[in-house]
Formats: C-alpha cells, sequence, structure tokens
C-alpha cells in the first residue's frame, strides 16, 4: 500500500549496513521479498519489502527534509516497526548538524548513543551510522506507558545535503528486521551518485571561532557597544557570509585593538573580498544557518507585516546574524571577524569582533561598532 502524506516528519528512526565494511554486527539476510521502487521526484531508487506500508512525504519547503516511510505490516503499538528515508536537499543542510542534533534529546541532555559513530560505505560513498536508545510513547489518540526502542541512522551525503536511513523498532525485538534494513541500506542508490559530495569551501577553524562567538557573555558597562548582546544570543544565521567593503583608510582598524600582526588584518582582507556559502556547521544547540533562498523568502514575507509573518514559518521576528569569514594571526591564536545583527524594519548593527584562543577555547577579546542603521 502507498500513500502520500503532504507534510510531517514521521515516526522513522535509524540505521546499519555494510558489516563486511565496517565490523559492525550484522542481521541474518531474511525477510521479505524486496522490489525496486524510485521515490517521486527521482531523488533516490531503493528495494522496499513486500507488504510494507509506504507513505510518501513531499518537503514541505526549505529546511524540512522528504520523507519515505515503510511500516511493517501487522506491528501495531508499541510493537511498531519502521524504515524511514529522509532526503535534506537544501545545501546548508549538513550531515555534521545533523549528528550534532541527534547526541542531545529534546531536553538537552545527551542522548544514549549505544554504538559511537561509525564509518561505513553507501552507495559508493563513506557514510556514518550510529544506534541510540529512545523512549516510545504512544501515537497521538492513545494511551499507554513509554516502552524504550532502540534507533539506528545511516547519513549518506549527498552533491546538496544529505540523506538519513533510519530504523526504529522496540528495544524487546530490535533485531527482528534488521535483516530487511540491511538490504534495504544495501540497495540505496541515489540519483546523483555521478556527482562529488558536498564539500564546505569554509575550514573548520574558522567554524569554530562561529561557534565560540555564539556561546561568549557580551562585555558589560562602557565596554559594551550597543545592542551587541543580540548577537551570541541570536540563533539564526545568513547562509551566506558578507564582504568587507575595503578600507578608505590604510591605517584600518586603527588602534581600537591595540597593536595587531598585520597578517591578520591581510588575512581577514583578502578572505571577505566576496561573499562565501556558509553551511550548517556552527555547533551551538537550536542554532540555523538559513539558506539566502530562505533569508530573502523571510525578508519579503516580514515586510508584509505580521500576515506576512504568520504565512512565514519561524518569521525573523528576533532578527537575524550575517557573519564575515575569520581571519587569523600568524599564530593563529587572534581572529577577526565582522558580525551584524538586523531586525527587519528597525535597524541594522554591525561590529568588528576580535577572539583570542586561551587554553579553554576561543573567547572574546574585545569588540567595537562598525555601523548603526535606523529603517
Amino acid at each position: 500500500m502507498f500513500r502520500m502524506r503532504n507534510s510531517g516528519f514521521g515516526l522513522g528512526l535509524a540505521v546499519l549496513f555494510a558489516a563486511l565494511l565496517t565490523g559492525c554486527p550484522r542481521a541474518p539476510r531474511q525477510g521479505p521479498q524486496l522490489t525496486s521502487f524510485t521515490v517521486p521526484g527521482g531523488a533516490y531508487t531503493l528495494d522496499v519489502p513486500a507488504g510494507w506500508e509506504q507513505t510518501w512525504t513531499e518537503s514541505p519547503g526549505w529546511r524540512a527534509p522528504s520523507e519515505l516511510q515503510l511500516a511493517a505490516p501487522e506491528e501495531p503499538w508499541p510493537g511498531y516497526v519502521t524504515i524511514t528515508v529522509f532526503h535534506f536537499a537544501e545545501s546548508q543542510r549538513t550531515p555534521e548538524r545533523y549528528l550534532f542534533d541527534q547526541s542531545r534529546t529534546p531536553a538537552g541532555d545527551p542522548a544514549d548513543i549505544r554504538t559511537g559513530v561509525q564509518e561505513i560505505v553507501v552507495a559508493g560513498r563513506p557514510a556514518q551510522w550510529f544506534e541510540a536508545a529512545v523512549d516510545r510513547y504512544p501515537p497521538l489518540g492513545m494511551s499507554g506507558d513509554k516502552v524504550p526502542g532502540l534507533v539506528r541512522h545511516v547519513i549518506v551525503p549527498a552533491s546538496r545535503g544529505f540523506f538519513v536511513l533510519r530504523y526504529d523498532a522496540p528495544e524487546s525485538a530490535s533485531t527482528t528486521y534488521l535483516g530487511t534494513f540491511d538490504r534495504v541500506v544495501g540497495s540505496f542508490a541515489p540519483a546523483d551518485m555521478g556527482e562529488p559530495v558536498a564539500r564546505d569551501t569554509i575550514p573548520a577553524g574558522e567554524y569554530e571561532v562561529y561557534t565560540a562567538l555564539f556561546g561568549v557573555k557580551a562585555p558589560g558597562g562602557l565596554d559594551s557597544p550597543q545592542f551587541f548582546e543580540s548577537v551570541p544570543n541570536s540563533r539564526l544565521v545568513a547562509g551566506r557570509t558578507m564582504s568587507a567593503e575595503k578600507p578608505a583608510n590604510p591605517e584600518w582598524p586603527g588602534d581600537v585593538f591595540g597593536p595587531l600582526d598585520p597578517g591578520l588584518i591581510k588575512d581577514y582582507q583578502a578572505k571577505n573580498e566576496t561573499e562565501w556559502p556558509l553551511a550548517d556547521r556552527i555547533m551551538v544547540p537550536h542554532l540555523t544557518v538559513i539558506s539566502p533562498e530562505e533569508l530573502d523568502a523571510r525578508l519579503k514575507a516580514a515586510l508584509r507585516g505580521p500576515a506576512g509573518e504568520e504565512e512565514n514559518v519561524m518569521g525573523l521576528r528576533g532578527g537575524f546574524v550575517t557573519l564575515s569569514r575569520v581571519g587569523f594571526n600568524g599564530a593563529g591564536d587572534l581572529a577577526l571577524l565582522s558580525a551584524a545583527m538586523t531586525s527587519p524594519g528597525a535597524m541594522r548593527a554591525q561590529y568588528l569582533v576580535l577572539m583570542e584562543k586561551r587554553e579553554s577555547g576561543w573567547g572574546l577579546g574585545k569588540v567595537v561598532m562598525e555601523g548603526l542603521i535606523y529603517h
């Protein structure tokens, strides 16, 4: 049976594959007959088990994935078993962010990862898998106590975004359909198999500085530039860096930070001659890097007022941050970047930020305001 669904994320969860390649435990190859199936839109083909209910959910837009859910027959609550394939097609989405989010419970506590993250190969690509213990709750409209479950995730990179294949089962019967899941994962064939997987052009060291920026405490008193506290408190970041205007003053930025390594200024200016795509690799809870297309749509909705905001999920009421690339000194212990806080219809404040690398990691050195515009 095949069903179409317009929205929702579904209950599917997790993964395993390629024991011969990884040494992870392999379930016996048994179970229902499989038939080849291509999802609507053709993003991937895989083998699906006969007799399992199929539910397809088209992506409702932006960062939400499309979803193919396969449900084992005659397995009602609490014993339901599902295999789900998610396709996160937006270029800003990253496997690293998925792993970061899955390593925490909704309450922010560390998730119960049973296996660690393991390297495997899926569809000829380097991929990852892990297994987590979860609590399963009754579906809406049903009563019952929570029961322990196990979820396996297989994360496969793509030329844009990534795929996740998940296996969700009660812990008491978690191996029952692992053979079937193994076969489904082994058959997975994304349509972009001839294309290289996504590679971020901004190195990890700059993302470490971005991550630290969103964890700093703004300086108080006279040392705190107006509105700067909104930058580290923000959880919405534009998916393209700003380009810095070439300063008319060759002595820029002057003595606001004290003597600076000329190499630091040169590195900052060279990296910011143009804009760069920024991926969702700023590892801060609940922080999102949104694509330029989504940001543009949200800005247009915000300009239409409250009615437009209601049409646009999340809106931009709290504003968003735009970042520059990060320049480093020769020793690698000083970092310079710009950060702008924009509140649509209100103001845009831009800051020049100096970060210092200490024993505990990157910390805030000093920040000065570069400009303030009221809309």
